[in-house]
């Protein structure tokens, strides 16, 4: 029964968000920045990027919402959201493979101007 229930790889899915381009796409895609902006610091690793925020409750729970709205728009990210104790920084790891790597530097790495 196991061997049924298969984890899809990147290579079967397409590296492309689900949410689309009307108004509440464009509605989720600044908000999502606003979120990402707020992030202090960005570590690239070899298969994604660790976002590290400040400890704050209203952080937390953006966060929290936005990896349950993103699993549904993009399927081929993989979610890690670490959340500490009071007083800690809370991170967020998005990963995948190379393309997946390509799609989180291009859509959420905040580039400074």
């Amino acid at each position: 029964m196991n061997d049924e229930m298969k984890t899809p790889t990147t290579a079967e899915m397409p590296i492309a968000c689900l949410l689309g381009t009307g108004t509440e796409g464009v509605a989720r895609m600044r908000e999502v920045a606003a979120l990402f902006q707020q992030a202090r610091a960005v570590d690239k690793g070899e298969d994604g990027y660790l976002f590290r925020f400040s400890d704050d409750d209203g952080i937390v729970e953006q966060l929290a919402g936005f990896v349950v709205a993103e699993r549904r728009c993009c399927p081929f990210l993989t979610f890690d959201l670490h959340i500490g104790p009071a007083g800690s920084e809370s991170t967020l790891r998005l990963s995948g493979d190379v393309d997946v790597t390509a799609f989180i530097a291009a859509t959420f790495v905040i580039q400074d101007a």
